[in-house]
């Protein structure tokens, strides 16, 4: 279960996703197929970026965290960041279509 500011987290990620998936079929030919293949890439870089904060990267060699400034609370607080943001998407991309 996620609280508001990691919900926030995810749909503004979701947002940047989105967005990068009209560009590049907008620079690409635009057909179905194309969007589709878009959207798994981009769901894939963020899906991995989330993986990363949440210390599944074996490249770093230190932990990230997110924090909220103003409380000085950790986003990742009682969830796999990774995990959650997958969950966002699929709820939130089931309700559009």
């Amino acid at each position: 279960m996620t609280n508001e500011k990691q919900r926030q987290l995810f749909e503004t990620l979701k947002l940047i996703k989105d967005q990068w998936v009209e560009i590049s079929i907008i620079k690409h030919e635009n057909c179905l197929e194309n969007k589709e293949a878009q959207n798994e890439i981009i769901e894939a870089v963020l899906y991995s970026v989330m993986e990363m904060i949440d210390g599944y990267n074996d490249n770093l060699t230190f932990s990230l965290d997110l924090i909220d400034k103003d409380t000085k609370q950790s986003l990742k607080e009682g969830i796999e960041l990774h995990d959650q943001f997958m969950n966002y998407l699929y709820e939130a991309e089931k309700e559009r279509y």
